[in-house]
């Protein structure tokens, strides 16, 4: 079993410039790492419903179903697994997967894909695919989109 840490930050008006990833100071455990920069996400609300989490051991990780809140929701499918696999593709429909592996005694392979929600409801992932057999984490996670306000109208009436 390997480890897996999914964190996000949200970043206000002053942009960070860079990210720390750390490894857990063991020789013999690979580490990898994908990193996504979203905008257009809502301010108050950026999650737009709670992230599900699974574990599994087989091929081609599945993330779990999610029930987006709001129209046109981005959905993430973020996958890691104890085996190092150099051409994993994304679920049916999503966006090229990003991935990275690392090669040791340990190895690790993760990976990354998303699409865009035309209309809220529930949402499942298809697995990955050409993924090696391993134990494997999953998450799915879905933002909300920013909408702009309402736009503002001053009407003027001569009397």
């Amino acid at each position: 079993d390997g480890d897996y840490l999914a964190r996000y930050h949200f970043v206000g008006r002053t942009r960070d410039t860079y990210v720390v990833c750390l490894g857990n100071a063991n020789a013999d455990d690979a580490t990898a790492y994908i990193a996504y920069v979203i905008r257009g996400v809502d301010n108050t609300t950026p999650l737009d419903q709670t992230p599900v989490g699974s574990k599994a051991t087989g091929t081609n990780p599945n993330c779990n179903p999610i029930v987006t809140q709001t129209n046109n929701a981005w959905v993430f499918a973020f996958a890691v697994s104890g085996v190092r696999d150099t051409s994993v593709t994304a679920p049916t429909g999503y966006s090229t997967a990003y991935s990275a592996a690392g090669n040791d005694t340990n190895d690790i392979t993760t990976a990354g894909a998303y699409i865009e929600v035309a209309t809220a409801g529930t949402h499942d992932p298809q697995p990955y695919g050409s993924w090696s057999s391993g134990s494997w984490y999953s998450m799915t996670v879905a933002f909300k989109p920013y909408v702009a306000p309402a736009e503002r109208r001053i009407f003027i009436t001569h009397v």
